[in-house]
């Protein structure tokens, strides 16, 4: 058994690496977004810039659900499930994009590897189905 108090210590550490990786997901967008304007139009650029963006909204709708969830953040009944719901929603579908986009990160490794210019081309005109592709598997897994 777990000595008493320890499942708030590790919670409070999953908010403390939670907020470390806003930070860390944070800087990244920024330093992107401050390349020259040639390298960010790049698919590199462009796949690890979304993937941050993704991890800053999955990992932020995860501590808010966490916080709602453990009673931090109290609201009135009715917003309490509303807030859940408005949580819930983009964890799962983050969560998705975030699988998805290290996958279209992998296949545009092997295609740049390979120097496949045709599928690196495609990949970035199809990066923006990893976003609705994992939008859509989110809301169905609700």
């Amino acid at each position: 058994f777990l000595p008493p108090g320890f499942s708030q210590i590790m919670l409070h550490v999953v908010y403390a690496c939670g907020l470390l990786s806003i930070g860390a997901s944070a800087w990244l967008v920024m330093e992107l977004h401050s390349l020259d304007a040639r390298v960010r139009r790049r698919l590199f650029a462009r796949q690890l810039s979304l993937l941050a963006s993704i991890d800053l909204a999955l990992t932020s709708s995860l501590l808010l659900w966490c916080l709602v969830d453990q009673g931090v953040v109290v609201l009135p009944g009715e917003w309490q499930a509303r807030m859940c719901w408005a949580t819930a929603v983009p964890y799962f579908s983050c969560r998705w994009m975030s699988l998805l986009m290290g996958t279209h990160i992998a296949a545009g490794l092997a295609a740049a590897w390979f120097r496949w210019i045709r599928v690196i081309r495609f990949m970035g005109w199809s990066l923006p189905m990893v976003l609705v592709t994992g939008a859509g598997l989110g809301f169905g897994q609700l």
